[in-house]
């Protein structure tokens, strides 16, 4: 039992009841375990069969759930070294085991309540924070709306998954009523509200009735930011619209579904062995549409393979079954087709150079500084590629003339004629010439500028912070003034003429500081700074901190959810949930069984603890 436990005075007068509490805070201990190691691995805790007396002597016939499984399997430990625990066991009455599906519901939410109480008292600690949220549908059918924070804690930043709310209106009103009625809820200080990151969905970013709106209109310094990472996927969704590259991208998931049987798998797993014994991947992957990375590792993947998949369709193609050996060889055709090389080669060579700035963008601690930088870094490289156009295409073309060697395939220009509306109609002296300008230059000129235009908002919004990082100040000063204006009244900064004397002071200590120990990313320059030398520029440098930059932590609470409510389990309560999810996603929470018993002992109960 803890010291700290609270014990009434005339409990303490009776030695017996004393004894019984103690025993009674070893039965229920061992329960809190076995449901703490349950909803940390995501582990469903009930069975066919999951109340009633737990016996260890006999395991039972029927499947009573991995909550009673891991109580007999501990109990049974402990009656080879101590058998205290046992006896105690078998001498609780009947009606008070502590094993039944509401007492593990109680516990549960219990958990849930601590959990989201340390996380909310960070927040409100940190006087500053902001909303990520998203939706998504579960496996019972029920809208699923995913609300996380993001805060400093430590002068570190803190992403933190706060609940599941069950939506039945999904238009951005009820959205936005949800969203800040839950955080009311949670015992977050609205006040503090800096940031808003969501998907681009309408009902969540529309300008008039989108929640970010509506969320604005109470909150004016909520800055609404579009996720980073939905706008690099959709950058890249936008520039694979070029005919020759969308038709490539299709044709690799049309080959993807059709080798994606067991019998054609164990085709494709031979060919890869003797055509390429090196290689340590064995079957294609899926282009998914939510998990931005792994289009990128799909390419990268298929353009390995390629040799296995070529000799794999060219076996199939002779199979007896009709439908298999005619779709083997219509995607033999095309796979042999130079059209498509080139543009396998040209996505292969863009996509080196997106998968940076994807892993990059997935971080829980980026900063908006950062994910800028990133997105420059990459315009910048994609540039180069443009303005020297011969001389990396040439490289490029140059790889398809070897691949094509030992594939077979024949590198040639389209029929050209009069009149073609459905592709690239160039006359030009040589393949490489007419694949340059028909492919790979339209590409890099279409994924520049779905960058720049898509990105231009969150350089919109990091314009008026961009002075408190430089070296000297600008001959303009309007973007910092009015930085110093929309922040004013909602964290208390000085006069206008007050915080930019602290700037120039400023300027002169970054001046002083040498290069190799300047700060680099923005949670760097908040370690930095001084706050009781630099108070208004310290305030300012922290809102830039927690402005979202993606929704990943959100999208990761999606995977627990998965996990959770499965296609065996899809009638989960709302509590119960929220409480799983929360021991499972927040492992770094540590929960101890004193500290649960301790809620537990505010109700009245037939076991006291």
């Amino acid at each position: 039992m803890s010291q700290k436990s609270y014990v009434p005075v005339n409990t303490q007068l009776d030695k017996v009841a004393v004894a019984e509490m103690i025993e009674n805070r070893k039965l229920i201990r061992s329960v809190i375990e076995s449901i703490l190691v349950c909803g940390r691995q995501g582990l469903a805790l009930r069975g066919h069969k999951d109340s009633g007396p737990l016996s260890i002597e006999e395991e039972p016939i029927e499947n009573d759930g991995n909550f009673r499984a891991i109580l007999r399997y501990g109990l049974k430990m402990a009656s080879l070294g101590n058998s205290d625990l046992q006896l105690i066991r078998e001498r609780c009455k009947r009606n008070a085991q502590y094993l039944s599906p509401k007492i593990q519901n109680e516990i549960i939410y219990t958990c849930n309540k601590l959990i989201l109480e340390r996380i909310v008292k960070r927040i409100n600690l940190s006087k500053g924070f902001c909303v990520l949220a998203d939706e998504t549908a579960d496996i019972g059918g029920i809208e699923q709306f995913s609300i996380c924070a993001r805060y400093i804690y430590n002068d570190e930043i803190q992403e933190d998954f706060l609940n599941f709310v069950p939506l039945h209106n999904t238009s951005g009103e009820n959205l936005a009523n949800t969203l800040l009625d839950s955080l009311k809820n949670f015992g977050i200080d609205l006040q503090y509200l800096r940031g808003q990151g969501y998907d681009g969905a309408a009902a969540m970013s529309g300008r008039f009735n989108g929640v970010q709106a509506i969320v604005k209109k109470q909150y004016k310094t909520a800055v609404y930011i579009h996720c980073s990472a939905h706008v690099l996927n959709l950058a890249i969704c936008s520039a694979c619209e070029l005919s020759s590259i969308r038709n490539t991208i299709g044709t690799i998931e049309a080959v993807y579904n059709f080798m994606n049987t067991p019998k054609r798998q164990c085709v494709l797993q031979n060919e890869v062995k003797s055509k390429i014994p090196d290689s340590k991947k064995e079957k294609l992957k899926k282009m998914c549409a939510t998990r931005w990375v792994e289009k990128h590792n799909s390419i990268r993947t298929f353009v390995e393979l390629q040799p296995a998949v070529i000799s794999s369709l060219e076996v199939m193609s002779g199979w007896v079954d009709r439908e298999t050996s005619t779709k083997a060889s219509q995607l033999l055709l095309s796979l042999r087709d130079t059209t498509f090389n080139v543009s396998l080669m040209v996505i292969d060579e863009i996509f080196k150079h997106t998968y940076v700035l994807c892993k990059s963008l997935q971080r829980e601690n980026i900063d908006l500084l950062e994910a800028i930088n990133l997105a420059e870094d990459l315009t910048n490289e994609i540039q180069k590629m443009r303005q020297n156009t011969d001389a990396v295409f040439s490289v490029i073309f140059k790889n398809l003339e070897e691949k094509s060697e030992c594939l077979d395939i024949q590198i040639c220009i389209p029929r050209t004629c009069k009149r073609q509306i459905n592709r690239c109609n160039i006359i030009s002296k040589s393949p490489e010439e007419y694949f340059k300008i028909s492919i790979f230059i339209p590409f890099l000129d279409y994924f520049l500028d779905q960058i720049n235009s898509r990105f231009i908002e969150h350089k919109l919004v990091f314009k008026g912070f961009k002075m408190l990082f430089k070296n000297e100040l600008d001959n303009n000063n309007n973007d910092i003034l009015q930085l110093i204006d929309f922040y004013k009244d909602s964290d208390n900064l000085s006069e206008p003429d007050i915080v930019m004397a602290e700037i120039k002071m400023w300027k002169n200590v970054l001046k002083r500081t040498e290069e190799d120990q300047k700060p680099k990313t923005v949670i760097q320059f908040l370690q930095f700074c001084d706050e009781d030398l630099f108070p208004n520029i310290y305030k300012l440098i922290k809102i830039l901190c927690i402005l979202p930059v993606t929704t990943c932590t959100s999208e990761r609470s999606f995977s627990s959810l998965r996990n959770l409510k499965t296609y065996l389990r899809n009638t989960v309560s709302e509590d119960r949930l929220n409480g799983l999810a929360m021991l499972n996603i927040h492992r770094n929470e540590i929960l101890t069984p004193d500290d649960i018993i301790e809620e537990l002992v505010k109700k009245n109960r037939r076991l006291k603890f």
